[in-house]
């Protein structure tokens, strides 16, 4: 994975403008960032995620693909299973008035 970018701090607002590279991402990585939510992930993540504006709406765009990608979640217990390669879109995903990130 790598990460390349600008963060800027000012008087009146910080701004970002930051590409993520996932190259080849384990999804038992991924389960650390869920607190809880997914267990016992398997396959692999990848894709192109990037960052930019200011930090308290910022835009995210991007896609990400998941590779022979399963697993449990926690609140059903129900395995969930990605054959293949699945491709997932990220569109403009900027947080609006109330909701945050």
């Amino acid at each position: 994975m790598t990460i390349n970018g600008t963060y800027f701090t000012g008087s009146s607002s910080s701004t970002t403008n930051v590409a993520v590279k996932i190259g080849a991402l384990q999804m038992k990585a991924v389960e650390g960032f869920t607190d809880g939510a997914i267990k016992n992930a398997r396959g692999f993540l990848f894709g192109n995620i990037s960052f930019n504006g200011a930090l308290n709406k910022p835009s995210v765009d991007g896609s990400l693909s998941f590779n022979n990608a399963g697993f449990n979640l926690t609140a059903l217990n129900n395995v969930r299973g990605l054959k293949g390669n699945l491709p997932t879109g990220i569109i403009d995903k900027s947080p609006r008035k109330g909701n945050g990130i």
